[in-house]
């Protein structure tokens, strides 16, 4: 995909188009901000939302916000990586006066976790180690119990994830085609165990590009990320090849 560039100048008019607004950003959340009439989301990663549809916000979510405020002030060039999203949201990556990508940092930093969505395989493979530097130092929400990797082993670990994003490890007990998806079970019941899926489709798409061969993953150890539902016992749709990690 063909992305443009934009240089970003606080108060001042944008030399090339569509140009931004001039004027302040208003940090949204850890991964999105708002400048003049436009509202722009970073993309592929994840942060916890202060849009929480009933209660409160998420752990970490006021904190990621304000990490970001803090690196939003030192933006001054944004690329759109991918086309509007469904909200109207333009979908971006973005660099500092140092030359830093914010969300590198943001995920760096334990504000946000890496969510696979463009085409840009060796971004988010950059994106996987800035989280996985995080992760193994416990920072950010990496320090909170709920964001832990969850033991694909044991469906009971997951059972507070479930509406959530969230990570899963363990060894795919076995892998293969059933009606019109591809499955990895992470256990021996389909019924209860943990499990990931695609549509037939898809992964007959990524088998051949070469991106991944789900049918081949049975006996691998894995992490795979993505929302997880209740559908015979934790279940995560898979959508992107990079949803999962071979291990």
């Amino acid at each position: 995909m063909r992305r443009r560039k934009f240089l970003i100048a606080s108060g001042a008019a944008i030399i090339s188009p569509p140009a931004l607004a001039s004027g302040a950003r208003e940090v949204l959340s850890g991964d999105a901000f708002r400048q003049g009439e436009e509202e722009f989301r970073f993309a592929d990663i994840l942060s916890p939302s202060l849009a929480a549809a009933a209660g409160k916000p998420p752990p970490f979510a006021y904190e990621a916000r304000d990490i970001l405020a803090g690196l939003a002030r030192n933006i001054v060039a944004i690329e759109d990586a991918a086309p509007k999203d469904r909200w109207g949201r333009r979908v971006i990556r973005a660099t500092d006066r140092n030359g830093v990508r914010i969300e590198e940092e943001l995920l760096k930093r334990g504000a946000a976790r890496v969510y696979p969505e463009t085409e840009d395989f060796e971004v988010i493979r950059r994106l996987l180690a800035a989280e996985s530097e995080a992760r193994e130092a416990g920072r950010g929400l990496w320090a909170i119990p709920l964001y832990r990797v969850r033991d694909a082993a044991r469906p009971e670990d997951c059972e507070d994830a479930v509406g959530g994003y969230h990570l899963v490890e363990g060894i795919g007990v076995g892998a293969g085609k059933g009606g019109s998806r591809v499955y990895l079970n992470f256990g021996e019941d389909y019924r209860t165990d943990v499990t990931a899926s695609a549509t037939s489709t898809i992964a007959r798409r990524w088998k051949s590009a070469g991106t991944i061969d789900l049918e081949s993953l049975g006996g691998a150890r894995l992490r795979v990320r993505g929302f997880v539902s209740p559908v015979n016992g934790p279940s995560i749709e898979l959508t992107h090849p990079m949803q999962v990690e071979l291990l």
